[in-house]
């Protein structure tokens, strides 16, 4: 599967009628299973040219995301 990480920072148009709270939580736990899993890339050139950059990625994401790290509006 490939996704557009860079869509993963954004509150999507059709999730308006979610509550930013919610849509955090959500976002928090998608984003956390990414980074629970042994390898984000399936193809090995992904999983050696993308791999650990992804990963901080996610860990920076789900910082900014994380009430113990602060929050910031989405």
């Amino acid at each position: 599967m490939r996704i557009d990480y860079r869509k993963l920072g954004l509150k999507p148009h059709e999730y308006r009628c979610v509550s930013d709270e919610a849509f955090r939580l959500g976002r928090l736990t998608v984003l956390r299973s990414f980074l629970d899993r042994n390898r984000l890339f399936h193809s090995d050139i992904g999983l050696i040219r993308f791999e650990v950059q992804a990963r901080q990625n996610l860990a920076t994401a789900i910082a900014r995301l994380d009430p113990l790290n602060g929050f910031s509006s989405l």
